[in-house]
């Protein structure tokens, strides 16, 4: 019983110092799982005991560090061992989602037959030297970096001794440190360069030092070469303020040097364009006010140079355009490659011009700092002329192509309806029912062929022939065929290809119903003279045979000797009337004749 009574006060102990301690003190069952946790994890972490009770202890673990701490427990707790050596540094997550660096000292407890029971953590919010330690470790890195991998050569001088120092990136140029050290630091400047920057560095000595004085100086490097160099040199003095020294960075600057010559041509060749070219190159302030203007300005304007540059850009803009003009200007110079604006520009005579401008924010090559706006005007007059009758003439189409009986269509390639127009209602389509489709789909199959012959006509001769038929059936909405007769056109563009076809439709169902009509009528009319030939022909020789009768009989008996004179007289009458009725009788199959094609015309 006494034992069990130290063991309770132990314990006692044990949670009165955990409840006591700045430090967090975290135990976890052989699960993984939080048993205790002292109310310092509050304050630290931001978490309630309650809340951490039964809680993974890896959850709260960063996931990168999470291995590296199971790793080192199990290893403990595989050897049995309770982990008295164990220091472990790690993140944990906070209440607030946050990480902050926790420096652990575990101990492992084990029952009275050696199993595992449970590690008890003593936690120290360690945030602050673990950030301080990563910052120096990074600073020292950048130094080291810098010293070892810079472009910049750091030089030290005292006098007497000549160079003291000078980093490892001398080996950029040929030399290595121990080479230069002892050396004056002039021996490898530039012959010409080394009274100015010797005057430059005795007024540092002597407390003048003029930061806007040319400190750019040619060094040799170890081969003979000379590069261009920038320098910042810093006297160093002592405690009681005498210089015993410099110290300087000398940047490689020849690339800039190179830069700025092939600027400097640069420049010239823009000029010699500039002050040739009909465009008008501009060049504003920040504020807005032109620096320069090239002097095609005059002969678009009006204005002189003189009379332009100075002036605000805006005074020249229409004042109807200047609110859209400001934002887009705005806009255009946010965008790398800037944006297109088109605005009224006032000549100096008064006339209204539109100008197309396309503004540019130029910056510095090296430093990225704006300098200033760049511009290339344009007369665009006469194109926006062009686009307003364009404009005019293509409302004009649409106009008649809403209200035209007729239907009109635009087709792409693959024959895809482009464009119908209202009309094609009357044959239950709605306009947005047949673009995107395909244009044979609607027309008859027995009409495809003669179709497609049209249009290879057309893609060949570049026009359809006026003779050629243009009529085929188109199927409607409800299912029934109308006949149409087309007249299509190519559409080509600048170049001369061929980019579409309109054609305009026209409903011909009322004509081609008359001819039908008609044709059969002529059919009719054609029997009804077939028939009445046939007739005439057979009824003329029907009355021809009987008539010869009549006339032979007749002349048999004029030739009777004692005929009297009063039938002599009466028989003579009956003989000129046969032979008017045979003269009849041949003027009706004549007719016969010239109706079936069979008269041979004689020359008399």
């Amino acid at each position: 019983m006494a034992v069990r009574d130290d063991d309770s006060q132990n314990e006692a102990l044990a949670r009165f110092l955990a409840e006591n301690t700045s430090d967090m003190v975290v135990e976890s069952s052989a699960e993984g799982r939080i048993l205790f946790a002292s109310h310092s994890c509050e304050r630290i972490l931001g978490y309630g005991t309650a809340d951490l009770r039964g809680l993974e202890t890896a959850s709260l673990i960063h996931p990168q560090d999470v291995d590296g701490v199971i790793e080192a427990l199990s290893s403990r707790i595989a050897g049995g061992e309770d982990g008295s050596d164990l220091a472990l540094t790690y993140r944990m997550r906070n209440a607030g989602g946050d990480w902050i660096w926790v420096e652990g000292r575990p101990r492992i407890k084990y029952g009275p037959g050696g199993e595992y029971l449970s590690v008890l953590d003593i936690l120290r919010d360690v945030t602050e030297r673990r950030q301080a330690e990563l910052a120096l470790a990074e600073s020292e890195a950048q130094l080291r970096f810098l010293s070892e991998q810079s472009h910049d050569v750091v030089i030290s001088v005292e006098p007497g001794k000549g160079v003291v120092y000078v980093s490892p990136s001398c080996r950029r140029y040929g030399w290595e440190p121990e080479e230069l050290l002892g050396q004056a630091g002039f021996e490898i400047m530039h012959p010409e360069d080394r009274p100015h920057i010797v005057a430059i560095i005795a007024d540092m000595y002597e407390g003048r030092e003029n930061r806007d004085a040319n400190r750019e100086q040619r060094m040799r490097t170890k081969a003979g070469d000379w590069v261009w160099m920038e320098g910042a040199p810093t006297i160093i003095r002592d405690d009681a303020g005498a210089p015993v020294g410099f110290v300087s960075v000398l940047r490689d600057i020849s690339k800039r040097k190179e830069v700025k010559a092939a600027l400097a041509a640069s420049e010239a060749r823009y000029r010699l364009l500039a002050e040739n070219a009909s465009d008008i190159v501009t060049e504003c302030d920040l504020s807005g006010r032109f620096t320069y203007v090239s002097s095609s300005v005059e002969a678009v304007t009006g204005f002189s140079v003189s009379e332009v540059v100075g002036r605000q850009a805006l005074d020249f803009c229409h004042p109807d355009d200047w609110e859209r003009v400001k934002l887009e200007i705005a806009a255009s110079i946010e965008s790398p490659g800037g944006q297109r604006i088109e605005h009224r520009h006032i000549r100096k005579d008064g006339r209204v011009v539109w100008m197309q401008t396309q503004p540019r924010l130029a910056r510095d090559p090296i430093t990225g700092k704006a300098m200033a706006v760049t511009d290339v005007m344009r007369d665009v007059t006469e194109r926006r002329a062009a686009e307003e009758a364009m404009a005019k003439s293509q409302a004009a189409y649409r106009l008649l192509a809403d209200h035209s009986m007729d239907v009109i269509l635009r087709i792409g390639p693959g024959d895809v309806i482009r464009y119908v127009s209202p009309s094609c209602r009357r044959f239950g389509y709605e306009p947005d029912d047949l673009i995107g489709r395909t244009g044979f789909e609607l027309v008859h199959p027995e009409d495809h062929d003669h179709l497609h012959k049209l249009i290879e006509d057309l893609f060949r001769t570049g026009q359809v022939d006026p003779k050629a038929n243009r009529e085929y059936r188109l199927r409607a909405n409800d299912g029934r065929y109308v006949w149409m007769e087309g007249n299509p056109s190519i559409v080509r563009d600048e170049a001369g290809a061929a980019i579409e076809v309109v054609s305009v439709l026209r409903d011909v169902s009322q004509r081609k119903c008359l001819e039908a009509e008609l044709l059969a009528a002529k059919d009719a009319a054609e029997a009804a003279t077939v028939a009445k030939g046939e007739f005439l022909a057979n009824m003329s020789h029907e009355i021809r045979t009987p008539l010869t009768s009549i006339l032979g009989f007749n002349k048999l008996m004029a030739e009777e000797p004692d005929l009297g004179e009063r039938a002599r007289k009466y028989l003579g009458r009956v003989g000129v009337a046969a032979q008017a009725l045979l003269a009849t009788v041949n003027d009706i199959l004549d007719f016969s004749k010239l109706e079936a094609g069979q008269v041979e015309i004689e020359r008399r």
